[in-house]
C-alpha cells in the first residue's frame, strides 16, 4: 500500500499547474453723481448649468464568467496492469497462502481497480460536463442581463437627451408630448376652456381646462377658441405675456440675414481669454473714423441674436399677434428691433477695451473705454450692450416679474455710475444667454417698448398691423 499511496500523491502534485487688475473699474453703488470713485472689486466666479450625462456601465467584464482549468482527462492511472509488489500479495518470500490461485486473484483485483478507475473517470467527466453547462448557462444569463442593461441605458439616455432639449427651450415638459388625452374608461376628453377676459389673449390649454397641446386665443365674444395645435409643446409664460407654441421661436431666415453684418471692430483679431468668460473671445486692434484702438470682445452670432429677438417679441403682445394676423408685418416689426440692436452696438459686446464712436452732437469721434459691456465713466444711463439696456429699464422689468420692487432694484445696482453690481449684471447676463434662446435684457427692453405700444393698442389685436408698426416705431424712438 505504501507504493500505491506514494504513486497517488505524485499524480496529484503533478496535476497542480494673467488677468488685468480690477482696481479703478467701479464706483460706489450708494454714492451720488459727484462722489469719488471707490476701487473695490473682489473675485467673482461664474457657475455652469450644463448637464453632462455619464455613461451607465453594465456589470463588470468578469461578472458571471465561467472559470477555466476544469480538468476532465488528466487523472493519473494506477500501476500498469494492476500489478502489485510481492509483499502486497503474499508473505515475505512472495508465497501464496492457503493454496489460492495467484493469477486469478491478481486478475480480479486488476479488473476491480480498472472498473473503479473507469467509474471515477466517468464521474469526473459528468461533473466537468455539468460545470461546463452551468458556466455556459451563466454566460448566457450574463449576456442577456448585459443586453437588457444596455437597452435600458439607451432608453434612459434618449429620455434624458429629450428632456435636455426641452429644458433648453424652457418647455413645460409635463405637457410637452400631450397631443391627445382620454379618460380612464377610454372615452375622449371633452375640453371646456370657458370664458376669457381680454380679446386677443393667448393661453395654453393646460392652464384653462383646454387641450394641453393646443394654444387658444380669446375671441370677440370673450370665449377661448383654438388658435393652433402645437407641434412640439405649448409654453406657459408669465402673467401678462402670451403663451406660445415652442416652434414659433425659430427665427425666420431673413431676420438672421439682416443681422449677419460683420462688426466693425473685427479687424486684425486673434483668439484671447478674459477672466470668468467661459467661451470664445477675440482681441482686435482696429481703425475707425481715423482712430485706432484695441478691444477684447465676445460678439454673439447673428443666429443667436435673432433667437433673442424672437423670444422677446412675446413681451410685446400686439407685435406677437402679428405672426398669425399678418405675417409680413410681423417680420417687419422684428427687423425693426434688429435694426435697433445694430444701431446701438453693431452686435459688439466689449469685455474690455476701446469702442470708437461719434454720436449725434459730437464734433469728432471718441474712444470710449468699456468693461463688462458698460462704458466706464458713464453717469445715469450706463447702458449695457448689446441692446443698450438702461438701469431703469432693467428695474422696471424686475418689478413686472415680481422679483423685487423698482426702488429696491435701483438701490442694489446703484442709481449712477458703473457700479460692480451693474457691471456684474451686464456681464453675467451675457454669460447666461450665450447658449440660450432667452436673453432677459432683450425681454426687458421689449417690455419697455410694450409700455408705449399699449398706450395706442389697448389689446393685442385692437390695432391694425399698420398701427401696430407705427406704435412700435414710436416706442423705439
Amino acid at each position: 500500500m505504501d507504493l500505491l499511496v506514494l504513486w497517488a500523491a505524485t499524480a496529484l502534485l503533478g496535476g497542480c499547474g494673467s488677468a488685468p487688475t480690477d482696481s479703478g473699474l467701479w464706483v460706489d453703488a450708494s454714492a451720488g453723481p459727484d462722489a469719488p470713485l471707490n476701487f473695490d472689486l473682489g473675485p467673482r466666479g461664474v457657475g455652469s448649468d450644463v448637464l453632462v450625462l455619464g455613461d451607465v456601465q453594465p456589470g463588470g467584464a468578469d461578472a458571471g464568467a465561467a472559470k477555466d482549468g476544469v480538468s476532465t482527462g488528466d487523472q493519473a492511472a494506477g500501476p500498469a496492469d494492476g500489478a502489485a509488489g510481492p509483499a502486497e500479495l503474499g508473505g515475505a518470500d512472495g508465497a501464496v497462502a492457503d493454496g489460492a490461485a495467484p493469477d486469478v486473484a491478481m486478475d480480479a483485483q486488476a479488473m476491480d481497480a480498472q472498473a473503479m478507475d473507469a467509474q471515477a473517470m466517468d464521474a469526473q467527466a459528468m461533473d466537468a460536463q455539468a460545470m461546463d453547462a452551468q458556466a455556459m448557462d451563466a454566460q448566457a444569463m450574463d449576456a442577456q442581463a448585459m443586453d437588457t442593461q444596455a437597452l435600458d441605458t439607451q432608453a434612459l439616455d434618449a429620455q434624458a437627451l429629450d428632456a435636455q432639449a426641452k429644458d433648453s427651450l424652457g418647455v413645460d415638459t409635463s405637457t410637452a408630448d400631450a397631443k391627445t388625452d382620454a379618460s380612464t374608461d377610454g372615452a375622449p376628453v371633452v375640453y371646456d376652456p370657458g370664458p376669457c377676459k381680454k380679446k386677443g389673449s393667448e393661453a395654453c390649454g393646460k392652464g384653462i381646462s383646454g387641450d394641453p397641446a393646443v394654444l387658444y386665443v380669446c375671441n370677440a365674444k370673450l370665449k377661448w377658441e383654438p388658435l393652433q395645435t402645437c407641434e412640439q409643446a405649448c409654453e406657459i409664460m408669465s402673467d401678462g405675456v402670451p403663451d406660445r407654441c415652442v416652434e414659433d421661436l425659430v427665427p425666420f431666415g431673413s431676420l438672421v440675414t439682416y443681422l449677419d453684418v460683420t462688426p466693425y471692430v473685427e479687424q486684425n483679431c486673434k483668439a484671447t481669454t478674459f477672466p470668468d468668460w467661459p467661451y470664445a473671445a477675440k482681441e482686435c486692434t482696429y481703425q475707425s473714423l481715423g482712430l485706432t484702438t484695441t478691444v477684447k470682445v465676445a460678439n454673439p452670432s447673428a443666429d443667436k441674436v435673432a433667437e433673442w429677438i424672437v423670444d422677446s417679441a412675446a413681451f410685446m403682445p400686439a407685435v406677437w399677434s402679428l405672426r398669425y394676423r399678418d405675417p409680413p408685418s410681423y417680420k417687419k416689426a422684428l427687423k425693426a428691433v434688429a435694426n435697433g440692436v445694430l444701431g446701438a452696438s453693431s452686435r459688439i459686446f466689449p469685455l474690455q477695451g476701446g469702442i470708437i464712436e461719434q454720436m449725434s452732437g459730437m464734433a469728432s469721434p471718441v474712444v470710449f473705454n468699456f468693461y463688462h459691456g458698460v462704458t466706464q465713466g458713464c453717469s445715469t444711463g450706463c447702458y449695457c450692450r448689446i441692446n443698450s439696456m438702461s438701469k431703469s429699464t432693467w428695474c422696471a422689468y424686475q418689478a413686472f416679474l415680481g422679483k423685487q420692487t423698482y426702488d429696491a432694484c435701483l438701490t442694489k445696482i446703484g442709481p449712477t455710475g458703473l457700479t460692480q453690481a451693474w457691471g456684474d449684471r451686464c456681464f453675467n447676463n451675457h454669460v447666461d444667454s450665450w447658449k440660450s434662446h432667452v436673453n432677459h435684457h432683450f425681454r426687458a427692453v421689449a417690455h419697455q417698448y410694450h409700455q408705449t405700444i399699449k398706450g395706442y393698442c389697448a389689446t393685442a389685436v385692437s390695432c391694425s398691423p399698420t398701427e401696430t408698426l407705427a406704435a412700435l416705431a414710436e416706442a423705439m424712438n
